[in-house]
């Protein structure tokens, strides 16, 4: 019964989540692990000769490592390369960030457990990036067990509760859903008004008035994530699954949705089914908002234009700061990817690299004393608050974010075959779930 409560659980972190990843997966693909640790190299990170700023060549460099389902999140690596270029002209202490490279756990958890491992027992890393949706307690316990600190999206469970050493850039993401399910306890969970009042927002009504149609996957994902949204939704016109694979016609979903005529309809779909839905109900003749949580992929419009084109004036909710938006903390880590020679635009992977490594940055520079794992704890537990530049992922603070998400999102439209920031990329409110 357990084993199938955590694997419910697991699926349910992975919605909306690893089906946008999924859609971006026939893009160019990251550095491959074999040849990362040269890429670490050349941005800078291992410790050198007349290194500029308050580096110390004679000091030992910080190790950090990186797993993730390449395929899924393409370019995870550059955004940690580019970060850590950065911080190198500086240091931390006088020491050097040195990336050894990120390895591939091609969607088997063993093997994601086995690289952990490998990292921790045979590199030496102090922290690990890691984002993977089969990144299971056996390697978020393992970690913990050898307090190695790990930083990622927060979707999985191992960024959750008290005794996780994970340290997710928007917190622990389900922490409801995953209290509920049993996966792991996370009491007095809250539920995260960022998935429904942006869009109130858009639509010009309270969250509470906004009446609402949403299609969720018919698998252990969509059924786990519908608890947060009947929590979370107070007018919910209809709510139906739809089946992951085989589904050719949508016509009796576009039929809801005439039928009912929300102020918005809401797609928690896998990233394929999202597209062709959306599509859909649009050319349907609906003229509300219709939204998913998966299609904001920078990249994605300019390299498939039917893709675009399936996507006009449909939106996104993204957890992700918008690019488009031109804000500092985008710019920032645009001109950190251009300077290690990479594309000056964040990716979906860009980004998680990015902003996980920005928030290790400030733990590790907040350390007093020397850099061991026991006075990170010490820091990391003690209140200590994520602070980025303005229009970047949001403030995040710990031990709290091992229970709830930074409730942060903007909304983009596309309109002429680009996104178009239509609500800033804000933080909003955590809500008491209904007793």
């Amino acid at each position: 019964m357990r084993s199938k409560l955590v694997r419910s659980a697991v699926i349910l972190a992975a919605l909306g989540l690893i089906a946008a990843a999924c859609g971006d997966s026939g893009s160019k693909s990251s550095t491959p692990a074999a040849t990362a640790a040269p890429t670490a190299t050349t941005a800078g990170a291992t410790p050198t000769v007349g290194a500029t700023g308050t580096c110390d060549a004679s000091k030992p460099s910080i190790k950090i490592g990186g797993v993730a389902q390449v395929a899924f999140f393409p370019g995870t690596d550059d955004g940690i390369n580019a970060r850590i270029a950065r911080e190198n002209k500086t240091c931390i202490q006088g020491r050097k960030l040195e990336f050894v490279g990120m390895k591939d756990d091609g969607s088997d958890a063993q093997k994601n457990l086995d690289l952990n491992k490998s990292l921790v027992e045979t590199d030496k890393v102090f922290a690990l990036i890691n984002t993977s949706a089969v990144m299971l307690p056996q390697t978020t316990n393992y970690l913990a067990d050898k307090k190695v600190p790990y930083f990622g999206w927060g979707f999985m469970p191992g960024f959750c509760g008290a005794a996780s050493w994970g340290y997710g850039f928007n917190g622990c993401l389900s922490g409801y859903a995953f209290d509920k399910l049993k996966a792991v306890s996370v009491p007095n969970a809250k539920l995260n008004s960022s998935l429904i009042d942006p869009i109130a927002e858009l639509v010009k009504k309270t969250a509470d008035q906004m009446t609402i149609v949403y299609f969720n996957s018919d698998d252990d994902s969509g059924h786990g994530g519908d608890l947060q949204y009947q929590a979370l939704f107070k007018n919910i016109l209809d709510r139906e699954f739809v089946p992951t694979k085989g589904v050719t016609d949508f016509t009796q979903y576009v039929n809801i949705v005439k039928a009912k005529n929300p102020d918005a309809v809401m797609l928690s779909t896998d990233f394929a089914n999202a597209v062709k839905l959306k599509a859909a109900i649009i050319a349907g003749g609906y003229k509300g908002i219709v939204y998913d949580y998966t299609t904001y992929i920078p990249g994605l419009l300019d390299s498939s234009k039917d893709t675009a084109a399936a996507l006009e004036g449909g939106y996104s909710n993204t957890q992700f700061p918008v690019s488009e938006e031109g804000k500092p903390a985008t710019k920032q880590a645009s001109d950190d990817l251009a300077a290690i020679g990479k594309p000056a635009f964040l990716t979906q992977g860009g980004s998680i690299g990015y902003w996980s490594t920005d928030l290790m940055i400030q733990m590790l520079k907040s350390i007093s004393g020397d850099i061991t794992p026991d006075n990170f704890r010490k820091v990391a537990e003690s209140g200590f608050t994520y602070k980025p530049l303005d229009g970047g992922i949001g403030e995040i603070k710990y031990p709290d974010g091992h229970y709830n998400p930074a409730p942060c999102a903007g909304v983009v439209q596309v309109k002429g075959g680009k996104y178009i920031s239509v609500v800033p990329f804000k933080c909003y409110k955590l809500l008491d779930p209904p007793k």
